[in-house]
């Protein structure tokens, strides 16, 4: 079982070619098209998905959530609205002094 507290997702890159066509072969599936979404986990891949939100993942783990967390960060990067946090730094006394200054 995958343990869904250590899961790494990042994008693939070349050099995960091998682990790809290793994974795809194990799923006795065809590698979809990418660009693709992996998931890790202990170094090790155990799913990944491609640009259609297609996967490919190890029968010998559960690896349903994986996949659905994938779809989902898949989704995530898509989206047009995707959300910018700007920060605003704390500066001790100077922010305190300006929050006295709203609030009167």
């Amino acid at each position: 079982m995958v343990d869904m507290n250590a899961i790494a997702i990042r994008a693939a890159t070349s050099a995960d070619a091998a682990a790809l066509a290793h994974l795809a072969a194990l799923d006795d599936r065809a590698l979809p098209a990418g660009p693709y979404l992996l998931a890790e986990t202990d170094g090790r891949l155990v799913a990944a998905t491609g640009a259609g939100g297609s996967a490919v993942a190890d029968p010998f783990e559960y690896t349903a959530e994986v996949v659905d967390l994938l779809r989902a960060r898949s989704r995530q990067l898509a989206s047009p609205r995707r959300r910018v946090t700007r920060l605003v730094p704390v500066c001790g006394d100077a922010t305190r002094a300006r929050r006295a200054r709203i609030r009167r």
